[in-house]
Formats: C-alpha cells, structure tokens, sequence
C-alpha cells in the first residue's frame, strides 16, 4: 500500500563513534558535522529505495554534550567554531509522505534504524546498537510480524560486494546517483 511516512535515526552514544573525538576532521565547521557524516547515509538509502526527490521543510542543528537527549542541545549556528554534532531535517517526498532524518553523536544511547511506514504496516531496517543485534529487517503487518538477521559479518559482505563490482570492469559508479542526490539535499 502507499507510503504514509519514513523516520531515519542514526544516532551514536556507544563506543568510539559515539564522539567526534576519533576523527577530528568531523569539528571542522566547513566539511564536517553530522549532516555530511551521518545524514548522508540515510539519504543516500533513502534515494535508492524511492528515487524520487525531496523538499526541504525545516532543520534543526545543535550541538550536543556527551549523554544528552534530544531535548538537551545547543542550537548551532554558522560561525561556531565547532560543527553540528546534532540534526533533525523535516523533508518532503516529491509522493508527498513526510521523510525524518534525526542524525547526532554524543547521545545517551546508539539508534540507528530507517523506518518505513505504510497503509498497511511497518517495516524496519535495525541497524542495531555496539554490543546487541545487529542488521535486522523488521517487518510488522497485520497478524504477521518478521524478522530477517544477517549473520555474517557486515564488514566480509562489503568487501565482498566491492571485489565482485570492481572486478567486473564497470564504467558506473556504485551509489554515484544516490551520493549525489543525498549532498545536493544537504546543501539546501
């Protein structure tokens, strides 16, 4: 059935991705934030599920300190001296359902999920938290709930997929329309 809605969370609070501490670069005010980090993933996703383009209807940046909820942020702005650690974008489907990015480091858990909602039910893509499941699809339709877990490691399956797209000589860039798609929405 129709789409009614899309929610996409990557939100980090456990182990080393929880900061920008690790890659300094991410403080950087003019490359870096949790926009081109984080937002970009899900968008990225989102143009491969839906192909179709986005309109902007409001954003929030901030910055957050180590532990917090999305109540608890600085509302940032141009001229900090620090990126946004923090953002929520309002966006809007060319097919009119709402689309919700919510991307932020220093959280008081990991989050990480996109979320389709439908006429007729729901489904997740769990991306799972540093020490519990990992890489679910959760589906739930009425009478009837389902999950798929990938069990082999993540990192094998990536390389894996590049190997075979490198070997087979092709001219197109994987993920090039999407990547473009997803920083052309971040820059508006």
């Amino acid at each position: 059935g129709p789409i009614r809605s899309v929610h996409a969370s990557l939100l980090e609070g456990e182990g080393e991705a929880k900061t920008v501490d690790t890659r300094p670069w991410l403080r950087n005010p003019e490359g870096g934030g949790v926009l081109l980090d984080l937002a970009f993933h899900h968008l990225s996703l989102y143009f491969a599920l839906f192909e179709a383009p986005l309109e902007v209807d409001q954003v929030r940046l901030g910055l957050h300190t180590h532990g917090s909820t999305a109540m608890a942020y600085e509302q940032w702005e141009p001229g900090f001296a620090a990126a946004e650690t923090y953002a929520l974008l309002e966006l809007r489907s060319a097919a009119g359902f709402p689309f919700s990015v919510e991307v932020g480091k220093n959280w008081d858990r990991d989050f990480r999920r996109f979320q389709i909602d439908g006429l007729h039910g729901t489904a997740v893509l769990d991306f799972g938290t540093l020490d519990g499941p990992k890489n679910r699809l959760l589906t739930d339709f009425p009478g009837e709930e389902g999950m798929v877990v990938l069990v082999q490691n993540y990192w094998d399956l990536v390389a894996e997929g590049f190997y075979r797209y490198f070997k087979s000589g092709s001219m197109n860039v994987h993920g090039y329309r999407e990547g473009r798609a997803a920083l052309e929405t971040i820059l508006r």
